[in-house]
């Protein structure tokens, strides 16, 4: 009911479902809700599913949405269980979206495999402003295609979290040096963001 009224919606920007016991099937109706062949939700500009049970399935429903043309500038997937599939599925969004500014995948299952498809997306990416990776499973040959795309891609990212993955030392120290390049490179300020907090751990 909820996902349908979404379609007729002209008011309603922000929509939380946190917390909330969401599956898969929960939003198995969000990619149709909204975006389908004679409609498009251009008023809902932020949507938070944080601290549900998603998985890989949910996410590539998400992936649907910010391909279909949806007009979301914020999407939180917070703790929803997303492993490298879903991040893979995500990366796609990322490259062919041109409206997303902020995406939380904080506290999930992305390992290397989602962190190369993720930083695949953002070569080609001017948009995103604020990836947060943190306390996810991502190793060394993440965080180098992570470091390749800031230094390479088209991306402008201000704000990258990524704590508490399983990043080695210099690993670590070349991802602080890409994000500081990108931001001198597109004449940012980075001082959002303390190279403690993007390398540690």
């Amino acid at each position: 009911a909820l996902f349908e009224a979404l379609r007729e919606n002209t008011v309603l920007t922000e929509l939380n479902l946190g917390r909330n016991n969401i599956g898969p099937n929960g939003v198995e109706e969000l990619p149709k809700s909204l975006h389908d062949s004679y409609n498009t939700n251009t008023t809902l500009i932020s949507l938070d599913l944080s601290h549900n049970q998603i998985v890989n399935e949910g996410a590539k429903k998400v992936a649907k949405v910010l391909i279909g043309g949806s007009e979301l500038v914020s999407v939180n997937l917070y703790d929803t269980s997303i492993g490298d599939d879903g991040a893979r599925a995500l990366g796609v969004a990322i490259d062919r979206n041109y409206f997303l500014k902020e995406l939380n995948l904080g506290s999930n299952k992305i390992g290397d495999k989602g962190a190369e498809a993720l930083a695949k997306g953002l070569m080609e990416n001017e948009d995103l402003k604020k990836l947060d990776l943190r306390s996810n499973k991502i190793g060394n040959e993440g965080a180098r295609a992570l470091s390749e795309a800031l230094i390479h891609g088209k991306t402008v990212i201000n704000t990258l979290y990524s704590k508490g993955n399983l990043i080695g030392t210099y690993e670590r120290e070349i991802l602080a040096k890409a994000f500081k390049r990108n931001q001198i490179a597109n004449d940012l300020n980075f001082s959002v963001i303390t190279a403690g907090e993007l390398v540690k751990g």
